[in-house]
């Protein structure tokens, strides 16, 4: 029974196991970036400011009420001269009077509601056109993201395809090599022979330990960019990485790449800017409403009956501020602002040419990258037919060690060779994509 239940937990552990070793490819890479990459989540972030910021410029257009409550004690109480002939004494003297109580309160509220204000309205336009500024700014460091992990994720994928060409080599040189030993214990081939085929695979064995280190620190890195710990599981899944054979147009005109959206909005936010300077020219009117009680009194003794007197007091007002002369200050504002304007439309038509010089280099760049990797990939297939064939004719004793050896080398070649024209024209699809504002594609399609 007990073996049973250790059984049991051994596989449920087990099982566990294998989904926490859930294996990632580019799509579930790209989505896990998207949801734990820090420097995505903190742009992320300031959509929710930006929010409270437009929040923050509607205030202005919302009842403002304040409260207060302030006391006084007028330890010497002013005095005034008046004119003694009131009281009967001759014209032209004074007697010293004291107008006042020792002690005043007053509590009260005060309420202002904005009526009118063109400069309020444009500048709550502003503020919400600033949010579709935030959002392709977020958008703009999302595609950046896409981009780095698809460029890791393959470069892993290349790691990961060379260390099979280096351990197919391997075990293909280590067969021949204990072969070779045979051969050697029976006086069929020379100590030399032998001891070259023991220094390549001694050379195969140190290559391979290192393309294996080069791909742990290529999945270090990856987990960086997906937002994960140093320390976290990150298996990839074993696949062939396919070349996209589309055609592309080189003459196309980039008209959806982020950084010309995020121009765009840009400029439309200033010349909302704009207007809401020029809002300020216009009046305000405004809505008041004050209300108080004053206390007046003498001594602290509230119980006796007219020692503390009580006075209401209240105004219900409009406010009308028309501006007049500011220092020339909101002209000098509109000339820095029509400045900055003319700045975007330059700064706009140089990211559009400049973006469509970019996309033909790309073009060129898949197309070349493309055929170079066609090439390579014929001559790696030479490179293992030629390799087979020396080979076989080798353990007939039919070639010898150094045509092996150079066959070998061939084969190392083609396969170094293919391997970088993978990554060359992996990076260069990637930049097409970037530039021509599709690189949220591989978010969405399964690779």
């Amino acid at each position: 029974m007990k073996a049973h239940l250790l059984v049991f937990l051994i596989g449920i552990t087990l099982t566990f196991s294998s989904q926490a070793q859930e294996a990632f490819n580019l799509e579930s890479s790209i989505q896990y970036a998207i949801d734990n990459n820090f420097d995505l989540l903190k742009a992320t972030l300031e959509k929710e400011n930006i929010d409270y910021k437009i929040k923050e410029q509607m205030s202005a257009g919302l009842p403002q009420l304040n409260g207060y409550l302030s006391g006084s004690n007028n330890i010497l109480i002013p005095t005034q001269l008046v004119p003694a002939e009131f009281f009967g004494a001759p014209p032209g003297t004074f007697i010293p009077i004291k107008f006042g109580v020792h002690y005043s309160v007053a509590a009260g509220l005060e309420l202002s509601q904005l009526l009118y204000s063109q400069q309020f309205f444009n500048g709550l336009k502003t503020a919400r056109k600033s949010k579709d500024v935030v959002d392709l700014s977020v958008e703009q460091a999302k595609e950046q993201i896409i981009y780095n992990v698809a460029l890791y994720y393959y470069q892993a994928q290349t790691f990961k395809i060379q260390i099979q060409m280096l351990e197919d080599n391997l075990n293909r040189l280590s067969k021949i090599t204990d072969i070779t030993q045979t051969q050697y214990d029976n006086d069929m081939v020379r100590k030399l022979d032998l001891d070259q085929l023991k220094i390549n695979l001694k050379n195969l064995e140190t290559q391979l330990s290192n393309a294996k280190i080069a791909y742990n620190q290529q999945i270090n890195a990856l987990k960086i960019i997906l937002g994960m710990d140093v320390t976290d599981d990150l298996v990839l899944v074993d696949e062939e990485v396919n070349i996209n054979m589309e055609t592309y147009d080189a003459s196309s005109k980039v008209s959806d790449n982020i950084s010309q959206k995020l121009l765009l909005a840009q400029k439309e936010m200033s010349e909302l800017e704009l207007k809401t300077i020029k809002a300020g020219y216009f009046p305000s009117l405004n809505l008041n409403l004050s209300t108080s009680i004053n206390g007046q009194f003498d001594k602290f003794n509230f119980k006796e009956k007219g020692a503390f007197n009580r006075y209401p007091y209240m105004l219900l007002g409009l406010t009308l501020n028309v501006p007049i002369f500011d220092g020339l200050k909101r002209s000098n504002q509109l000339k820095q602002k029509r400045i900055a304007l003319e700045q975007l439309k330059y700064d706009t038509e140089k990211t559009d040419r400049q973006l469509n010089l970019q996309y033909q280099n790309a073009v060129y760049t898949v197309e070349q990258k493309r055929s170079s990797f066609v090439h390579q990939k014929d001559n790696l297939a030479y490179a293992n037919q030629l390799y087979d064939a020396v080979k076989y004719t080798f353990n007939d004793g039919m070639s010898n060690i150094t045509e092996l050896i150079n066959a070998e080398n061939s084969l190392k070649d083609a396969q170094n060779n293919y391997l970088k024209s993978l990554m060359e024209i992996k990076v260069s699809e990637l930049d097409e994509m970037y530039i021509s504002g599709k690189i949220n594609q591989l978010a969405n399609q399964s690779q």
